[in-house]
């Protein structure tokens, strides 16, 4: 006669995560990634361009406040 050993049940813990904007994550990759890695790489190289980016976005936007506002 076999036993049947029944397994406790694990309850369910769901993913953790932590949103991160763009320098943020440049900056924990930086941190923590491989230098020499070419996804790595490709990847600060894409959130260079997106913080580049988003620089370029604001400037022009207060540009355009400063000829609405006459400053």
């Amino acid at each position: 006669m076999a036993l049947c050993a029944k397994a406790a049940k694990k309850s369910y813990t769901s993913p953790s995560f932590k949103v991160l904007d763009a320098a943020a994550a440049q900056a924990e990759l930086k941190a923590k990634g491989v230098p020499k890695d070419r996804v790595t790489q490709e990847m600060l190289s894409l959130l260079q361009e997106m913080l580049s980016l988003t620089d370029e976005l604001l400037q022009k936007k207060e540009a355009q406040a400063s000829l609405i506002n006459g400053d």
